[in-house]
């Protein structure tokens, strides 16, 4: 389904925030063992009767609704090609001030509530830092250093905000790189297997390398399961796997897998890590309504679902989304008029004015009769929901009395 806006508004390298502003501090070719961090002191503007404080340069921390909004302060640091990050680790943090009195607003993620969501106890944030470094395709790396300084406890309303901060980094060169990582759904439902595809590559000796994966809710360190570690011998040039993570009943939400590759001498080679959601309950779409639900979350559509020849007509993307199916396994062609979609080993195809859906997986293509063809409505691609979903694996039942119709595993 589509970039699971309950995922939190757009992420920086997935640090949570809301507004994207941070600084940057130029690649050096001698990569710094330290890192200070000054930051400036907060502001509070006052709306509608609540504080909202920010930090020049700073950004609003948006990960988790009911919390107080803070403000913290991204840090983006570039390295030189060969350059990877082992750990970052806070020496030192001081310049403390406290008050009390602030009343800050809470962090709302559906903008479709009535009500306000029940707000969390507790000072918030828990961490003091996070960061993550990632590399490109040309070997360089970025390290994003995320500084959390001003904690809010929303029974006492007190405040504690930092100001200087020291880091030590540690750091190793390395040919190996993840060149491509990717997950073949945005989201699954529980109990489904969550598979990355991953492709390496090794520009230097050929050398054994180990592959860790993990899995977190997302905002978190914490790791909640993970797969055996495993072994690639000898890896030069280009290499690729596959890893399986089966949901089980871990729970609804955001996660993140994290692939990490490790030389025989435990120093990172590369990290890179991909987003997720867990959703349990049926996907559900409602007749002249702009917008679904999967497992009681909403999601908004750009057309609404219509009858027509006693047919009920949905929009082919967002049942691909509710099914499963990323942006990048939805390919449609406006020469021929086609739409592909693809998810794990199956691939239908569609074009616009014939009934003829065509089923391919590892046992071959079959070519599937509908008793309607797909139309275009509002510059979106219509057809009955049945004949997508259940050649996706869903199965489909209409509520004649809610006009909804539902899609189950």
């Amino acid at each position: 389904m589509r970039k699971l806006t309950l995922l939190l508004v757009a992420a920086l390298l997935a640090c949570g925030l809301a507004t994207p502003l941070a600084t940057r501090t130029a690649r050096a070719a001698v990569p710094a063992s330290t890192i200070d961090v000054v930051v400036p002191m907060y502001v509070v503007n006052k709306v509608a009767g609540y504080d909202h404080v920010s930090i020049p340069s700073g950004l609003v921390y948006m990960l988790e609704e009911g919390r107080p909004r803070v403000p913290y302060l991204v840090k983006i640091i570039d390295y030189p090609a060969g350059v990877v990050v082992q750990d970052v680790v806070m020496e030192s943090r001081s310049g403390l001030t406290t008050t009390t009195g602030l009343h800050l607003p809470i962090v709302i993620l559906d903008d479709t509530r009535t009500t306000d969501p029940v707000p969390v106890p507790g000072i918030w944030p828990k961490q003091a830092f996070s960061w993550r470094f990632t590399r490109s395709n040309d070997g360089t790396g970025t390290l994003v250093l995320s500084v959390f300084p001003f904690y809010y406890d929303l029974a006492t309303t007190g405040v504690q905000f930092y100001q200087a901060y020291r880091f030590s980094v540690s750091h190793t060169t390395s040919t190996v790189a993840i060149a491509e990582m990717s997950l073949e759904q945005d989201s699954y439902q529980l109990g489904e297997t969550v598979r990355a595809n991953i492709r390496l590559r090794n520009s230097g000796a050929a050398q054994d390398i180990f592959v860790a994966a993990a899995i977190r809710a997302r905002g978190s360190d914490q790791a909640l399961g993970g797969m055996p570690v495993r072994l690639l011998k000898e890896v030069s040039g280009d290499a690729s796997l596959t890893v399986d993570w089966p949901s089980g009943n871990t729970g609804s939400g955001s996660y993140v897998m994290e692939i990490t590759l490790m030389s025989t001498q435990s120093n990172v080679l590369d990290r890179a890590s991909r987003d997720f959601g867990l959703f349990s309950g049926a996907v559900e779409f409602y007749i002249g309504k702009a917008y679904y639900t999967v497992g009681g979350v909403r999601f908004t559509m750009d057309v609404a679902p219509y009858i027509k020849s006693s047919r009920t007509f949905l929009p082919v993307r967002f049942v691909a989304y509710g099914c499963g199916v990323t942006d990048d396994n939805i390919i449609w062609d406006p020469v021929a008029r086609t739409v592909q979609l693809r998810k794990g080993g199956t691939t239908l195809l569609l074009q616009i004015g014939s009934p003829v859906l065509k089923v391919t997986t590892a046992s071959g293509t079959v070519t599937v009769q509908m008793d309607v063809a797909p139309e275009i409505t509002s510059s979106r691609t219509m057809l009955p929901v049945r004949w997508v979903a259940e050649n996706l694996g869903y199965s489909v039942s209409w509520d004649g009395a809610t006009r909804t119709v539902r899609l189950a595993k």
